[in-house]
């Protein structure tokens, strides 16, 4: 059954540990604020069809891109953007990051920076396409909220369909535990945990997979870092090993999600606009090939 617009929420908060709200009013740009003492992090990714843009707008963030990592404030009159290339790792969008207000730590690569806002000055960070990239709270017990405003080019609303199912399924799937009619409120209780624990680790994986958000699962370059064999070993092809583990994992992950119904869109999260135009685009792009 169809859902009218009215009835999905633009607007998602969870709460703490990893406490975080997203605003989803712009299809193209969602706003995040991460409370005093929040833990939440964007996770170390990249992506590979969009480049994208942070732009903080209020307090600090730490970020890593590439090798580096930084603190990025905003202040009077300066709100900085971060670009993040693709491959760092979105595939297919470039990334923007806005600090609108507050401090994140982002991880680009293998450095670190702190990216803080204040009035008037609110840095954007630009991150290329598969450039690994994570940020978070620069300081997790500060006493004001960070707000950042993430934003991809090309602009096509994947960046608010990515959020709308993420949150869907990492709040839905509890009620899970007490629906009759689910297979897990079936199994014995000493399974059900663990069982939907998989069962939420799938989702989010197609949903991965499907919308240009590529985990990195086993960080190489981290792994050799300070032994010998780092010497002999090129970055790239450290990093080359983890394109393969991260594309077979979410690879075999879409297939398996298909097997059991699991689906990168759901209706029931998406507004039904969003939903069918990214439906006709999935169909076009099916054609074409």
């Amino acid at each position: 059954m169809a859902n009218s617009d009215d009835t999905i929420p633009r607007i998602i908060t969870r709460p703490l540990p990893n406490a975080v709200t997203y605003d989803l009013s712009s299809p193209d740009r969602v706003t995040i604020t991460l409370p005093p003492s929040s833990t939440w992090s964007s996770g170390l990714h990249w992506h590979e069809s969009h480049t994208e843009y942070l732009q903080v707008l209020r307090g600090s963030i730490k970020v890593r891109l590439g090798d580096r990592e930084q603190i990025v404030s905003a202040s009077p009159g300066n709100q900085p953007e971060i670009t993040v290339p693709r491959y760092a790792w979105h595939e297919s969008h470039t990334e923007y990051l806005q600090v609108l207000r507050g401090s994140i730590k982002v991880r680009l690569g293998d450095r670190e920076q702190i990216v803080s806002a204040s009035p008037g000055n609110q840095p954007e960070i630009t991150v290329p396409r598969y450039a690994w990239h994570e940020w978070r709270r620069a300081d997790p017990h500060g006493g004001e909220d960070v707000v950042v405003s993430e934003r991809t080019e090309p602009a096509d609303g994947e960046k608010a369909l990515f959020f709308w199912n993420l949150n869907g399924v990492i709040l839905d799937a509890p009620r899970m535990l007490d629906d009759g009619k689910s297979f897990i409120s079936r199994c014995p209780a000493g399974a059900r945990g663990p069982l939907l624990d998989l069962w939420i680790t799938l989702n989010l994986f197609v949903i991965f997979y499907h919308l240009d958000n590529v985990p990195v699962f086993v960080d190489f370059p981290d792994l050799v870092r300070g032994r010998k064999e780092s010497a002999f070993i090129p970055r790239r092809v450290l990093v080359l090993g983890d394109w393969v583990v991260s594309h077979v994992v979410l690879f075999v992950a879409s297939w398996v999600g298909w097997l059991l119904n699991a689906r990168p869109l759901r209706l029931k999260y998406t507004p039904a606009r969003e939903y069918a135009a990214w439906m006709e685009k999935k169909h076009r792009h099916t054609k074409d090939a």
